[in-house]
C-alpha cells in the first residue's frame, strides 16, 4: 500500500516564506522522525484508507484534519489551503498582477479609493472618489452587485481590463483600457515631512520589501532636513523578522551590538548583531504602537526601547514573540508553524502567556505586582512576557471602542464628499453635521478627528492633510512635544 496522503502531506517541507529569516536560519527545520503517536496516526489513516465501508474522499479528510492539528500547537500556527496561501504569498512579496486599484462598494456604486504609486491605475489618473460604472462588458452599478461578484471580476488571465469610469467632478463618464502587469504594493503607506525637521513613516506591515522600501523613503526625507523620525506601527500585524532587524541596524551605530535572538526546541540559537553600515542620521526618534501592534512590529520597538534608542508611545502592544516559519505542501497549500521565540537585547521576550486561550484573546489587565522585570543600561525598568509597554501612554480610547458603524459613515461620508475637510476647524464641523444625533463623547470625538485624518492622508496626501494629522492625532502630536522638549530616555 502507498503512503497515505495525510502522512506525506504532513511531513512535506518546502520553501521559506511569511516571516522568513533569509539565509540566517539551517536549511532544514523538519526533519521525519517516527513517533508512537505518528505512527499511530498513520495506522489509523492506513486503516481508513484501506478498510472503510463507504466511500471517502480522503483529501476532504486532510482539509479536515491539518487545521485541527494546528489548533492543537499554538495560538499563532495555522493551516492555508491553496487559495489563502496564494494571497498570503503575495500579501509577503509585496506584488501582485493586476491594475493597482483600491476600491469600495458602497451601496449601489463602486469609488475609486486609491491608485497605487506607478500602476496603470496611477498612470490614468484615476483617483479618489472616482466612480466605477463597469467592469470590461459588466455593469457593476446596481443592487446586485456585491463584493464577493466585483473580485471574480478581477480574477481574470486577460492582459487588460476596460473600466467605464466617472470622474468625481465630472458629470460625463469615459472608458479607459488598463494594462494587467505587476503591481508593487508597498508597505508602507506614508512617509512625510510633518514640519522642518520631524519627518513620519507609516508602516503597516514587515513584507520581503519593507526595508528597501523604508531607506528609499527615508532617502527621499534626508534633503528635505529630516532631523526626528516617527515610526507608527499601530495596527501592523508583523511579518519578516529580517526586514525588521535590518531597519533597527540603521539605528544603531556601534557595531556588534546584540539586537535579538531566536531559539525554539529544534532551532539553534541564532543572534542578530548589528553592522554600523548606517546610511542616514537619525537623532530622536519615536514609535507608536497599540493593542494591535503585533510580533515583528513589537521586535522593533522592543529592540530601540532595550537600546534606550527610542521613545515608545501609545498603548501596550499585543504581546507574540512565536517566530513562524511557512511550509509549503505538496498541493500549495501550507502550514504557518511556530518554530521558536524571539528574545531581546535585554534577554527579556514580549510572548504572553497563552494556557488560558480565551483570556489570551481577550486581553485582560494583568496584576503587575506578578510581572517579572529587567533594567536597561539607562535604568528603565521593562516586563518580561508582556508585550512592550509604551514609555509615554497616551489614553486615547482605542479604535475597538469606536462601534463600526461610525467609522463606515464617517468613511463612507468622506469618500462621497468632493470638498473634503481639510483644517482643524473645517472637520469639527464636518464632524458636528454627520453626528449631531449621536451624542458622541469627547474621546470618541478624538478617535474620529485622528481616523478622519488618517483616512484623508493615506487616499489623498496634500501638505493640509499633514498638517491635519499633525494636529489631531494625540500620539502624533505627543512625539512632537518630545522631539521639542529634547529628554533623553532616562529622564521620562
Amino acid at each position: 500500500m502507498t503512503k497515505p496522503l495525510l502522512w506525506a502531506t504532513l511531513l512535506a517541507v518546502g520553501m521559506l516564506v511569511g516571516t522568513q529569516l533569509d539565509d540566517e536560519l539551517p536549511a532544514q527545520l523538519v526533519q521525519k522522525r517516527t513517533s508512537t503517536g505518528l505512527d499511530r496516526l498513520e495506522n489509523a489513516i492506513g486503516y481508513v484508507e484501506a478498510r472503510y465501508g463507504e466511500s471517502i474522499d480522503l483529501n476532504g479528510v486532510t482539509e479536515a484534519m491539518i487545521p485541527k492539528l494546528m489548533d492543537e500547537l499554538d495560538p499563532h500556527s495555522y493551516y492555508l489551503d491553496p487559495s489563502h496561501y496564494e494571497q498570503f504569498n503575495e500579501r509577503f512579496a509585496g506584488k501582485y498582477k493586476g491594475v493597482g486599484l483600491e476600491y469600495r462598494l458602497l451601496d449601489d456604486t463602486v469609488y475609486v479609493l486609491k491608485a497605487l504609486p506607478g500602476s496603470p491605475a496611477a498612470v490614468a489618473q484615476l483617483g479618489l472618489g472616482d466612480q466605477i460604472l463597469q467592469v470590461d462588458d459588466v455593469s457593476v452599478s446596481g443592487s446586485k452587485m456585491d463584493d464577493e461578484k466585483l473580485r471574480a471580476l478581477w480574477q481574470t488571465d486577460l492582459d487588460s481590463v476596460t473600466l467605464l469610469i466617472k470622474p468625481s467632478q465630472a458629470t460625463q463618464s469615459t472608458a479607459v483600457v488598463l494594462e494587467r502587469t505587476t503591481v508593487d504594493n508597498s508597505s508602507i503607506s506614508l512617509a512625510h515631512m510633518l514640519d522642518e525637521e520631524n519627518g513620519y513613516i507609516k508602516i503597516d506591515r514587515f513584507g520581503a520589501q519593507t526595508y528597501a522600501d523604508f531607506m528609499r523613503h527615508i532617502e527621499r526625507l534626508v534633503p528635505q532636513s529630516l532631523t526626528n523620525l516617527i515610526i507608527d506601527v499601530r495596527g501592523n500585524p508583523g511579518g519578516s523578522l529580517d526586514q525588521t532587524i535590518k531597519i533597527v541596524d540603521q539605528f544603531v551605530t556601534k557595531k556588534g551590538e546584540l539586537l535579538a535572538w531566536i531559539e525554539g526546541a529544534h532551532l539553534p540559537k541564532a543572534e542578530f548583531r548589528s553592522t554600523a553600515n548606517v546610511f542616514f542620521k537619525i537623532e530622536q526618534i519615536c514609535v507608536l504602537v497599540d493593542e494591535h501592534s503585533v510580533s515583528a512590529s513589537e521586535v522593533l520597538a522592543g529592540i530601540l526601547q532595550d537600546l534606550d534608542r527610542a521613545i515608545i508611545i501609545g498603548r501596550k502592544t499585543y504581546g507574540k514573540a512565536l517566530v513562524q516559519e511557512t511550509f509549503e505542501l505538496d498541493d500549495r497549500s501550507a502550514i504557518n508553524l511556530t518554530v521558536g521565540r524571539y528574545y531581546l537585547p535585554s534577554g527579556r521576550h514580549l510572548q504572553r502567556d497563552y494556557s488560558n486561550l480565551e483570556a489570551y484573546k481577550t486581553h485582560p489587565e494583568s496584576d503587575t505586582t506578578s510581572w517579572s522585570w529587567v533594567v536597561t543600561k539607562d535604568g528603565r525598568k521593562l516586563p518580561v512576557g508582556q508585550g512592550v509597554i509604551p514609555d509615554v501612554e497616551v489614553q486615547e480610547s482605542s479604535r475597538d471602542s469606536l462601534d463600526e458603524g461610525l467609522l463606515n459613515q464617517l468613511f463612507d461620508s468622506l469618500l462621497r464628499k468632493r470638498n473634503r475637510p481639510h483644517s482643524r476647524d473645517a472637520l469639527d464641523q464636518f464632524l458636528a453635521q454627520l453626528f449631531e444625533k449621536e451624542g458622541l463623547s469627547e474621546m470618541q470625538i478624538t478617535m474620529l478627528r485622528r481616523e478622519a485624518s488618517l483616512w484623508m492622508v493615506r487616499h489623498e496626501l496634500s501638505d493640509d492633510n499633514i498638517k491635519l494629522l499633525a494636529g489631531v492625532d494625540p500620539m502624533v502630536a505627543t512625539a512632537l512635544q518630545v522631539f521639542a522638549a529634547k529628554p533623553t530616555p532616562a529622564e521620562k
